[in-house]
Parts: structure tokens; sequence; C-alpha cells
């Protein structure tokens, strides 16, 4: 992370693709209020995730089968959650234990602390997830397809060929991605401004309410 030299924070940096407001991203809670969910790609329990961009891997109108799913599940002690069972058997999917000290898979292995779940066949059953501790579990799930591309990369920059790295520099010298709309690379604003998105010759966007 960066630091500046008067608060900490980030200054200019580049990347290609897009973001959302944190409070447009699908979130649900479980009926007993115990388990929240994040859907950052695909579906869970019937709720989706915002439509990706046209090329991405996550958009199945775009690239079917890809089975692209991302979910963050903060389970709290005493709580639940069940993950559906993957849509092929190409699929594959990761499971991070971040935070917590207790959870446990269909009722039968403990997961270590602050470890990775790789599953052999996610296709084959449906895997509960229980937080049986005292502490609140955080658990991040990544689940798709596998691209079967290269991947190269550089700075801010992850593209497939070492070609795309340098056109994606090359781009971003010639059009800064359309411009950086402030004199200082480490803009510093005030505290009471809150969160905001300006794009060069767009009037400044505030994040939307979230809706309970």
């Amino acid at each position: 992370m960066y630091h500046g030299d008067r608060v900490p924070g980030f200054p200019q940096h580049p990347h290609r693709g897009f973001v959302h407001w944190a409070e447009k991203i699908t979130k649900f809670t479980t009926p007993d209020s115990l388990t929240t969910a994040t859907v950052w790609a695909g579906s869970l329990r019937s709720h989706k995730a915002l439509p990706p961009i046209r090329d991405s891997w996550a958009n199945e109108e775009a690239n079917p089968g890809n089975d692209v799913n991302i979910w963050f599940l903060q389970i709290q002690p005493g709580g639940s959650i069940t993950l559906p069972k993957a849509a092929s058997s190409l699929s594959t999917r990761s499971l991070y234990f971040v935070e917590g000290t207790a959870l446990t898979l269909n009722g039968v292995t403990k997961v270590p602390d602050l470890s990775q779940v790789e599953f052999a066949d996610p296709s084959q059953e449906e895997v509960l997830l229980e937080n049986l501790g005292p502490k609140l579990v955080e658990v991040l799930v990544l689940q798709g397809r596998k691209m079967g591309e290269p991947v190269a990369k550089h700075g801010p920059f992850v593209m497939n060929t070492q070609q795309e790295i340098a056109q994606a520099f090359n781009d971003y010298r010639m059009t800064q991605f359309e411009g950086w709309p402030w004199p200082e690379d480490a803009m510093v604003f005030p505290r009471e401004k809150g969160r905001f998105l300006a794009l060069k010759g767009v009037a400044e966007e505030l994040p939307p309410k979230r809706e309970d």
C-alpha cells in the first residue's frame, strides 16, 4: 500500500477494468441473520451478482459454462451456509479461511485457521459450512472453469501476453486512460468529503444509498 506524505492512501493508480460502488454489490443475509454473503460474481441462493462486462470470463451469455462464482461469507458463531454443487466437473473451487478459529465442512472436517481448501470435484455434492467457534468466521470462495490461457503481469497490469502489457503501458502513457482529473498524483481531500467518483469531463458521482 502506498503511504503519502501527509496521510496513508493510494496515489494515481492505473488499472484496466471497471469498478462498482460497494452499495450496489449483491449482498444478502440468511433467515437466521447469522450469515452474510456478498456475491461478487455468479449467484448464490438465487441472488445474482451484478452483470459482468461483455468480455469477462464470468459473462455466462458470452462465455457459457464457465461457472464463475466469487462469494465472500461472514458467518457468526452458530451460523452456517450451504454451498451448492458446481455446475460441472470441469469447475474448480477454492475456499480461503481468512478469519476465525472454528470452520467445519459437512459437520466432519475442521479447517485449519488461515488455510486454503481445494475441492477435488465440487460438482459432486453440496458443502455445509458451519462456525462452531466463538468468533466471526470469514471465508472467500473462488470457483470457475480454468481459462487455459497464459498470464502476463507487470506493475498494476495483468494481461495474457507481454505484448499486451506493453500496449497497456503505451495506452496509459498516451491517454492516462482518459486522464487524471487532479493536479497532483497523490491528492488529499477533506475527510468530510467522503467517497466519490470523478472522471475527466464528467460530473462527480456519489455512492448510492443501499436499499436494505
